[in-house]
């Protein structure tokens, strides 16, 4: 992404699979998220749950061409109600906007609408703020692997490391002990 935006490119799509942390982590590098879902498969229900429904600025439903009006009705009426359950994510519940990428139905009314909302992100200095706090949010992502790679490099950590693991094992040791233990090994450049 941050090459694509290094040679001009002014629109970034990213495309995710699945629903896990690294969904999550999208909005941590995106100025909007959309959530993909499709009727009739149980995609509904399972954003009715928390995580990334909570990141999503736009919930679009795609495969309309292929549900029953009422169905679609339902789904979209279901997802809007559901949205509003959760915390406003960056001031705002999400739109739900139904699409066919097989017609083309709906996807000019998509564009338009996520252009709408960037250009309000930028004129209120909403963006300008998203973007900083990734800026930080990156920083301390690349701190923590830093400190993790320190933390593997140090010999006397990696020394005593096995030692440690087994008194976890056998509970001569809880987690926390044996984790403050490893890191005064790290402190004391051991």
């Amino acid at each position: 992404m941050i090459l694509c935006e290094a040679a001009g490119y002014d629109r970034i799509l990213i495309e995710t699979v699945g629903v896990g942390q690294n969904e999550l982590a999208v909005d941590r590098m995106a100025d909007l998220t959309l959530l993909l879902l499709v009727p009739g498969t149980g995609d509904e229900l399972q954003g009715i749950k928390r995580g990334i429904m909570e990141a999503a600025d736009v919930l679009v439903i795609n495969k309309t061409d292929a549900v029953d009006p009422t169905a679609l009705r339902n789904t979209t009426s279901d997802l809007t109600q559901a949205g509003y359950f959760l915390p406003a994510h960056r001031g705002r519940h999400p739109k739900v906007l139904p699409i066919s990428a097989l017609t083309g139905d709906g996807i000019q009314a998509l564009a338009d609408h996520t252009e709408r909302m960037l250009h309000a992100e930028r004129d209120s200095g909403a963006l300008q703020h998203h973007r900083q706090a990734q800026a930080l949010a990156w920083m301390h992502d690349a701190l923590d692997q830093g400190l993790v790679e320190l933390g593997r490099a140090n010999a006397g950590l990696q020394a005593a490391l096995p030692m440690i693991r087994e008194q976890v094992r056998n509970g001569q040791l809880d987690p926390f002990q044996a984790v403050s233990a490893l890191l005064d090994l790290v402190r004391k450049g051991v």
